[in-house]
């Protein structure tokens, strides 16, 4: 009965959003976001995506994300329990706190995983159903990760004492950063902007300040050394897939002008972290 209550509501809110007139900006952007959110559903699953660098330093606990995920995907109830049994955790005022990025399918564009972001896939009602199983998977998945992982990592530095506000501020924006949401300070708000100029601004750019090192800038000796960890299981992680794959078959492509430069390849098919 809560279900439905909820589903009511959230439909006479779309319902009343949909009667909203979109700013020029909006009517512009529209066919690139619904081009976006079919490309996303299409490239499947998140776990070789925005989960792969904790993915592949933490198999264990993407895989229970993952089968979470899928569980979202074919069951909307299933999704929408397993998102409140996060935001019910013990650990859910220091999500907040630290501004861990937690996904909510109703919310604003910026509340949102940034691949299912736009109207006009809602108004083509087998595009609709497809993309929203979609999302469902998307946000659970990604969110049971950031969440399982900052448990994990508070945990790990809860073992000297309670960890200060800063640390859980660089562990949640590690975290942020690690799963395809990178940190642009007072630029944050004009990311969504961009997104039908750039295919997925926040992502190119969480891997860009990966590759930085950006997350070791902040917080304590202890969460640097803790990131730093995780930097280090990643590359052992990428480097057993890596040989395992070239082992198959696999052939990594080594032309630094070539697109696909540094991914595995099977014949025409790529292996895309």
């Amino acid at each position: 009965l809560q279900y439905e209550s909820n589903r009511l509501r959230r439909r006479a809110r779309d319902e009343i959003n949909a009667l909203r007139p979109q700013s020029v900006w909006g009517h512009i952007a529209s066919p690139f976001n619904a081009a976006r959110s079919i490309i996303t559903t299409l490239d499947f699953p998140p776990v070789f995506r925005q989960g792969a660098f904790i993915a592949l330093g933490n198999p264990e606990r993407a895989s229970k994300a993952t089968a979470a995920g899928f569980r979202g995907m074919f069951s909307d109830i299933s999704a929408r329990r397993q998102l409140a049994e996060i935001a019910q955790r013990p650990n859910a005022p220091l999500y907040a706190r630290g501004k861990l990025f937690l996904s909510d399918p109703d919310g604003s564009p910026s509340a949102r995983e940034e691949s299912f972001v736009g109207r006009l896939v809602e108004k083509i009602p087998v595009l609709r159903s497809i993309i929203a199983a979609s999302e469902r998977n998307y946000t659970v998945f990604l969110n049971r990760l950031r969440a399982d992982t900052f448990d994990a990592m508070v945990a790990s530095l809860s073992r000297n004492g309670e960890p200060t506000m800063e640390e859980v501020k660089a562990i949640a924006r590690f975290i942020n950063i690690a799963t395809g949401r990178g940190d642009f300070g007072r630029f944050e708000q004009t990311m969504s902007g961009l997104a039908p100029v750039f295919f997925s601004p926040r992502y190119v750019g969480s891997r860009l300040q990966l590759l930085a090192l950006q997350p070791l800038s902040g917080g304590s000796a202890a969460t640097k050394k803790l990131i730093a960890k995780e930097y280090g299981k990643m590359l052992i992680g990428a480097g057993l897939v890596a040989t395992l794959a070239m082992a198959a078959g696999a052939e990594m492509e080594d032309d630094p002008t070539d697109p696909d430069f540094l991914k595995l390849k099977f014949g025409n098919t790529r292996l895309d972290f």
